[in-house]
């Protein structure tokens, strides 16, 4: 089993039902029917969460559910553990589901009528709000509006997003981002899962540390000591990632550091069996006998891994930081339809004379293509099929925008 937090979990899921993607990706193996869902992962008990769920047919089909004798339809939302894995969300008194007419089920009945609800290809986004136990709904970024969850003043009840899924194999499928990467549309909440906290801090020095007396330890000698005079390397470089390359740049060793660790007491025998794997390490100096306080940073990494060459010491491998740009990359998935070649893959990122950027639409079907004039035409994508120029597309006389002969309907990438 996959320990995915922000995923669907492979055991709570019901019968005839595929996960797929990193467990993102809920479809039917089996012509089934709607009485069966798929739940996360991880719950959230206190706090707020947000999912995104899109909604779309790997078979290409667009517009309006699809429907028939077998009861093709979907719900999207949120339940309790409590809830049945061979019901719908909110077919029993332990969810509430959205369906594509826009009702609320809860026990089987509904609860709430919105008006309008959604189609394929659309966005529908589920806010969790656990201070004012409240479950909001919106499609592509507008919200239909929200409903009331049952008192937690017996104790924090843990909800966990939820999805149901029928029809044939291979006809409809829901991806869920819980905020493994960024949401198609903005929301002040970030995701579902929880980061976790990361280990309790630990403080190494490059020799007998005595800290200022008005310091919360005064003469404190940290337990452990850097062999900073022998050991210390520091490697930095980039590698970007451009569209062709083979690989992330964050995969490929553009950067590394490596700490020896003085454990003559044993005080670190965790490292070699706790999970610090992307920790922070920060590295500073501090003019003798002055508090840990007037710590001047030098350099950030990420921890990699950690080796004992000897009973005595530990070796902690660290990626530098710049290798990620000087931030802990988090880029957009390209949606589970576009380009089978990117489908579900991190967006590259352009660095040094490269550049990216979203371009404006315009009500006329009219967007910015770019801030310099066209010299040549490459491939232009709508939702990851190919645009056909004179066909699908048009260069303006002024040679910095285009003209789209169809309606847009999904990311347009040139």
């Amino acid at each position: 089993m996959k320990n995915n937090p922000s995923a669907f979990s492979e055991t709570s899921l019901g019968a005839g039902l595929l996960l797929s993607v990193n467990d993102t990706i809920v479809q039917t193996k089996l012509t089934v029917d709607i009485h069966r869902i798929a739940r996360s992962q991880f719950g959230i008990g206190t706090g707020q969460g947000h999912v995104e769920f899109y909604l779309y047919s790997p078979n290409a089909t667009a517009g309006a559910l699809p429907t028939d004798s077998s009861g093709h339809r979907l719900l999207v939302g949120v339940v309790d553990g409590q809830a049945s894995f061979a019901k719908f969300v909110g077919e029993d008194a332990h969810g509430w589901g959205l369906d594509p007419d826009g009702h609320v089920w809860h026990n089987n009945t509904i609860i709430r009528s919105f008006g309008s609800g959604y189609e394929l290809d659309d966005y529908v986004g589920a806010n969790l709000d656990q201070l004012r136990q409240s479950l909001t709904f919106s499609v592509n970024g507008t919200v239909l509006g929200s409903i009331d969850l049952p008192s937690n003043s017996a104790g924090p009840i843990p909800y966990y997003y939820a999805a149901s899924v029928s029809g044939i194999p291979g006809d409809l499928a829901i991806w869920a981002n819980a905020g493994q990467t960024p949401h198609r549309f903005l929301n002040e909440v970030a995701g579902w899962f929880h980061l976790r906290t990361g280990l309790t801090p630990i403080y190494l020095a490059s020799e007998p540390y005595i800290c200022a007396s008005d310091d919360p330890l005064p003469n404190q000698k940290f337990e452990g000591d850097l062999d900073f005079a022998n050991s210390l390397t520091v490697t930095r470089g980039i590698k970007p990632w451009p569209f062709g390359a083979s690989a992330p740049s964050q995969l490929q060793r553009a950067g590394q550091i490596q700490l020896s660790i003085l454990d003559t007491r044993g005080k670190y025998r965790a490292l070699m069996a706790t999970d610090i794997r992307d920790q922070i390490v920060s590295i500073s100096t501090v003019y003798q006998g002055q508090g840990f306080s007037t710590a001047q940073p030098i350099l950030d990494c990420v921890i990699d891994h950690c080796e004992q060459p000897t009973d005595q010491t530990k070796t902690l491998f660290c990626n530098d930081k710049l290798i990620l740009l000087q931030t802990q990359l988090i880029r957009p998935l390209f949606a589970p339809n576009a380009d089978p070649a990117v489908a579900g893959k991190p967006w590259p990122f352009s660095a040094g004379i490269c550049r990216t950027y979203t371009p404006p639409f315009f009500k006329d079907l009219r967007m910015a293509a770019g801030d310099e004039f066209i010299t040549g035409l490459g491939k232009w994508r709508h939702g990851g099929r190919e645009w056909g120029y004179t066909i699908d597309f048009n260069v303006e006389p002024d040679g910095k925008s285009f003209t789209a002969t169809v309606a847009t309907t999904a990311k347009v990438t040139a």
